[in-house]
């Protein structure tokens, strides 16, 4: 389940300051519907929430019962929003339907981060950060902040995973339009890559043709499967 950190997130109740101009001076709660295959996986959330002297707060989270388990997985981030980048400070992942690896923290501590599991038994781990790396949430953030522009320009960030920081390769975005009638979204592919594995995760993100670059669709090919979140129109 921890795939899905591509896929989701939730609110954060703080005071909401101005951001500048743009979607980031305002909160903001998006729902999908997620589906695994033919299975659903129930509902997620992707919010965003900004906070006093440019912090902000990223919150995943998909909760559903199905056949097999219960869902309920969250993730959290809390940063600050400098000079236009995602900065993270914490990244907090509990998994409860796989207890054994549940309570994890990331501290971000300049160009470290410290790897704490909470109820594996196992000592700190601290990992080199190089720069500009930082979380999935915030990684997806900083792509929608930085404008359309940005979108046409193919390159490699850095983000961190559990314990180890791997690349993640940006396409150049392209025109697409999923529905007949539909005005064209941007489609950006992302390749996670993984060398001791030797295999790559593959992230697809449709984003709303506006200033707001909102993930209206988002698809994850990983090891499991395929995942796939769909914006609920009606649900804000």
């Amino acid at each position: 389940m921890k795939k899905l950190i591509w896929v989701m997130a939730l609110w954060l109740g703080c005071i909401p300051v101005t951001f500048g101009a743009g979607w980031q001076a305002a909160p903001e709660v998006l729902v999908y519907k997620v589906s695994w295959g033919m299975v659903s996986l129930g509902k997620a959330v992707l919010a965003y929430t900004p906070g006093r002297f440019e912090n902000y707060a990223l919150e995943a989270r998909v909760k559903d019962n199905i056949a097999l388990m219960e869902i309920d997985d969250l993730w959290r981030t809390e940063g600050v929003f400098r000079e236009g980048r995602w900065q993270p400070r914490f990244h907090h992942m509990l998994q409860k339907e796989n207890d054994y690896r549940a309570d994890k923290v990331l501290t971000f501590k300049g160009n470290k981060v410290v790897y704490t599991n909470r109820r594996g038994g196992e000592p700190p781990l601290t990992v080199a950060l190089p720069d500009g790396a930082r979380d999935g949430l915030s990684t997806l953030y900083d792509l929608r902040a930085q404008g359309v522009d940005v979108l046409h320009v193919g390159r490699t960030v850095q983000v961190m995973g559990t314990k180890k920081v791997f690349p993640l390769e940006i396409k150049p975005a392209v025109g697409e339009k999923l529905v007949k009638g539909v005005p064209t979204l941007w489609r950006v592919d992302m390749y996670a890559h993984d060398v001791e594995k030797k295999r790559m995760d593959r992230w697809r993100l449709w984003l709303r043709n506006d200033a707001t670059l909102t993930p209206v669709r988002i698809e994850a090919r990983v090891k499991i499967g395929t995942l796939l979140a769909v914006l609920d129109e009606g649900k804000k």
